[in-house]
C-alpha cells in the first residue's frame, strides 16, 4: 500500500530489506529495532541514527548484490521507515515533491541535496506548515472528515504529518 511512497522504478529500498531478512533476519530485526528505538529523537539523533541504518543496508548490499544500484536504502527511504512507524513525531519526504513544495511556499532555507539533506531544516519546514494548518480553521475541518462516515479504523493523525505528506505530496 506504501510502495510508492518507498520504492520506485529506479530503486527498491524496501523490496531490498525484504530480501535481507529473508537471508539475515536477525540483522535486519537489529537494524529496525535500533531505527525504532527511541520515537522522541531530536534531529541531530535522529539523522545520526539514520545514517547508522543506511550503512547497515548497505553493507548487506555490498555483501549480496555489490553491482547493483537497485537496492540503495538512503535518507528518503529510512525517513519513511520512521514516518510509517511514528507519523506522529516524524515527516514523510519525497525529494521532488518536497522541492516544488519548498519552492511554492518560497522555504529557500538549504537543506543541501535532495537524496542527503539536512533533517533539521526539513522539519523546520513541515513544523511550519503544521504551524499554518493548525491555522486554517477549514483545512482542519476537511482533514477530521476524512475520519467520518467510515468503516475501516485511520490513523487518528492528530499532531497532522500525514496531512502534511499528502500536502506536500
Amino acid at each position: 500500500l506504501t510502495s510508492n511512497l518507498i520504492d520506485s522504478s529506479q530503486q527498491l529500498p524496501f523490496y531490498a530489506m525484504v530480501d535481507y531478512a529473508r537471508k539475515e533476519p536477525e540483522t535486519v530485526r537489529e537494524m529496525f529495532k535500533k531505527l525504532y528505538a527511541d520515537e522522541h529523537l531530536d534531529c541531530d539523533a535522529k539523522q545520526k541514527t539514520i545514517n547508522e541504518f543506511i550503512s547497515a543496508s548497505e553493507e548487506l548490499r555490498m555483501k549480496y548484490y555489490p553491482d547493483s544500484r537497485l537496492y540503495i536504502n538512503n535518507q528518503r527511504s529510512v525517513m519513511m521507515y520512521l514516518f510509517l512507524r511514528y507519523p506522529d513525531s516524524n515527516y514523510g519526504y519525497k525529494a521532488s515533491q518536497a522541492k516544488s513544495f519548498a519552492d511554492c511556499i518560497e522555504f529557500y532555507d538549504d537543506w543541501g541535496p535532495m537524496t542527503d539533506f539536512r533533517l533539521d531544516i526539513f522539519y523546520r519546514m513541515c513544523d511550519q506548515l503544521i504551524e499554518e494548518i493548525k491555522a486554517n480553521e477549514a483545512l482542519v475541518a476537511t482533514h477530521k472528515s476524512r475520519f467520518e462516515n467510515i468503516d475501516r479504523n485511520l490513523y487518528p493523525d492528530e499532531n497532522y504529518h500525514i496531512l502534511a505528506l499528502d500536502i506536500i505530496y
